[in-house]
């Protein structure tokens, strides 16, 4: 416009300068001094015209440089610029945007941004938004943009809510920054194939994560742990998976090395797989100092810690065992006073007299007594038991009728109990037990309700056919003893584990779990199997199979004496050390009266110094295993030195498997355990002696 007017004025005043030079006779009819005038005035115009533009021009220049330098910035910008209406619609865009969503910039204006986002990431540009414009959260988030051929394009977004502009209101401004270089690096470290084989060889869960605690890789492992297709973890947040929460947890390590960079570790518990990890976080750091990504490390330490929880369960029946132990000898010492004591005056009183019924009754709870105390023992893993032909009827028959009396009185004892069954290889504690613990466990299985235990005992023979599905175990006779209960049942998951040492369905305070291992334990050293049958809410059915064997024929001299009284006296010599002097007597007397000449001693070490100085004067040594400065095995060996021929039977409250072999080894003839009967010790002592005879 400048240059217009400017052209304008120049012209005319060439004109007038024209006319006053070529055309003289118009010139002619015009006064000299108003043409002259009108030329000077025409230029004073135009001087005056161009210095009041000038202003003007300078100013537009100005805006002109700063409206180049605005659109180089804007359009050229490293990232993309788009402003987002409240509809979603793309108002305007700049070049680099345009370029990102590979369309022209007018081709853009009015389109919905979410078109250009491929369908997997929609959520999380919706979520994005909301969040902006609910909340006015600018939390970036990460997007695949799908461009005009179809190429993926991996841009992080960034969002920021426009001021009112003209009266709109709603609008905000998104920074699209091209991360596929970052992409491409960590797909190439995904595609690494040394690294990523050795990534995923590793057992324990390994996930890499950014500085916003989502999986960015994860390892074989980790997709097996969680039970996800591979690929499925990645954009999840481990505390999601780990604990199902929005937020991460207290003390998490991860959170702990994005605030110090230091690595931590935790025991974290995960509910739904029930399972228990061991879970360590430490940093990478980028070139910057900056942190690149988080290494998450959970270790499945589940059997590690059942095998914890086991070595304390291991422990405490060690203390049980030591314990037991250490009261053995004693109470088989007081156990064998009263029962010793019990059974002499037994002797002198008639069985159906008042005292002899009383003294029957108080024979017959020592005998329990020290049942139990073996029992212990077995639990605490302290004694051997001996096997031996036994008929199981007694034993069940005996066992019930404890139960009936601890049984509470909602629960009614319904029994079948054949005398003639046959004959078991076995031990007689371990029936009890076996019956014992099978019905404690339909005890418990009924609860308060009122209900039946039906113990049945009897004989069966199993044919080939019949033996389906019970592996390694031959078809032939057998003792079969069942136990049912009309209690709660049991589903599968649990009929597969109640075997198991220290596996209960009860509370804390309800039992350890031992029952029924020891049921077991027991049926198998009896060479048996035990069958399960259980229906939820019918309750269940436990039957034991053991094998019948031959009857043994009653033709050893042994069982001939124990057949007559006068068979079981004597005239030998016989040596009696214990360190309890009440049973140093009740041994004496109860020889004694058989006939034998007895020397009692209390003092190991002054039995020895006794036998040293005269070892003719003796035939028999009767020793207590468990003694203070001398015990009884030491003194069987000093006592054999002596006199190599000696006979030496040694007592024992505790029955240890290797004491016993090493007392055979040295030369021990008999090896009997506390409390020790009458009948028992005399039959002891007689077939010693009359061995030694033939």
């Amino acid at each position: 416009m400048e240059r217009a007017v400017q052209d304008k004025f120049t012209d005319l005043r060439k004109r007038a300068q024209a006319l006053l030079s070529e055309s003289k006779d118009e010139a002619a009819s015009m006064a000299p001094e108003e043409f002259r005038k009108m030329i000077h005035e025409l230029d004073t115009y135009q001087i005056e015209l161009e210095l009041q533009n000038e202003d003007l021009r300078e100013t537009q220049r100005e805006l002109e440089c700063s409206r180049r330098r605005y659109s180089d910035l804007y359009d050229f910008a490293p990232v993309g610029y788009l402003t987002i209406s409240d509809k979603g619609l793309i108002v305007e865009s700049n070049l680099t945007a345009a370029e990102m969503l590979g369309a022209g910039r007018a081709s853009l204006i009015g389109r919905p941004f979410s078109a250009f986002i491929e369908p997997g990431y929609q959520d999380n540009y919706y979520q994005h938004r909301r969040l902006l414009l609910e909340a006015g959260t600018q939390q970036p988030c990460e997007l695949q943009i799908l461009q005009k051929e179809g190429t993926p394009l991996f841009v992080q977004l960034q969002s920021t809510i426009m001021p009112e502009m003209d009266g709109v209101l709603g609008q905000f401004r998104i920074c699209l920054t091209d991360i596929s270089r970052r992409r491409e690096l960590e797909e190439a470290l995904q595609q690494s194939t040394e690294w990523g084989k050795t990534f995923d060889a590793m057992p324990d869960v390994v996930t890499i994560q950014d500085a916003e605690m989502r999986i960015v890789r994860a390892n074989k492992a980790a997709h097996q742990f969680f039970q996800v297709p591979y690929g499925k973890l990645i954009g999840k947040r481990c505390y999601e998976l780990l604990r199902g929460k929005r937020e991460p947890c207290q003390g998490c390590p991860l959170c702990n090395s994005l605030h110090n960079r230091e690595n931590h570790s935790a025991i974290i518990k995960h509910e739904p797989l029930k399972k228990i990890l061991q879970v360590s976080s430490s940093v990478m750091s980028a070139d910057n100092g900056d942190i690149q990504y988080l290494i998450h490390v959970a270790k499945d330490i589940s059997e590690q810690k059942k095998l914890e929880e086991d070595l304390f369960q291991a422990h405490k029946m060690e203390a049980i065992g030591a314990l037991a132990s250490g009261i053995a000898h004693d109470f088989n010492n007081i156990l064998f006073a009263i029962i010793g004591s019990a059974e002499l005056i037994e002797r002198e009183v008639p069985a159906e007299s008042y005292i002899g019924k009383n003294i029957a009754q108080i024979l017959a709870s020592g005998k329990r007594a020290a049942d139990l105390v073996r029992q212990i023992l077995t639990f605490s893993r302290k004694t051997g038991r001996v096997s031996q032909p036994l008929s199981p009827y007694v034993c069940v028959k005996e066992a019930l009728k404890m139960l009936r009396v601890t049984l509470p009185e909602s629960i009614t004892i319904d029994s079948n109990i054949e005398s003639d069954c046959g004959v078991i290889l076995g031990d007689p504690s371990s029936i009890h037990q076996i019956v014992v613990n099978l019905c404690t466990n339909g005890m418990h299985a009924i609860g308060d309700n009122k209900g039946v235990l039906k113990v049945t005992l009897g004989r069966m023979e199993q044919r080939v056919a019949e033996m389906k599905g019970k592996k390694l175990v031959p078809p032939g006779s057998y003792v079969v003893l069942t136990v049912q209960d009309s209690g709660c049942g049991m589903d599968t998951t649990t009929m597969d584990r109640i075997f198991e040492p220290y596996f209960t369905t009860k509370e804390l305070k309800g039992g350890t779990g031992l029952g029924l291992a020891v049921v077991h334990s027991a049926v198998r050293n009896c060479n048996g199997f035990i069958n399960v049958e259980s229906v939820v809410g019918e309750g269940s059915t436990f039957t034991v199979y053991l094998p019948v064997i031959e009857e043994p024929e009653i033709s050893s001299a042994i069982s001939e004496l124990e057949g007559r009284a006068e068979a079981l006296t004597g005239t030998e010599r016989i040596l009696v050390v214990d360190d309890e002097p009440l049973l140093v007597k009740i041994n004496e007397k109860r020889l004694g009266q058989k006939g034998y000449q007895v020397t009692g001693v209390t003092d190991s070490r002054k039995a020895l110094e006794m036998f040293r100085s005269r070892p003719d004067s003796f035939d028999l040594l009767i020793t207590d295993q468990t003694m203070p400065r001398l015990k009884g095995v030491e003194l069987a060996e000093e006592v054999l030195k002596i006199k190599p021929s000696m006979l030496i039977i040694l007592c024992t409250g505790h029955s240890e498997t290797f004491i016993k072999e090493e007392a055979l080894a040295i030369g021990i003839k008999k090896y009997v355990f506390k409390p020790v009967h009458n009948d028992e010790l005399l039959v002891a002592v007689r077939e010693v002696l009359s061995e030694n005879r033939s």
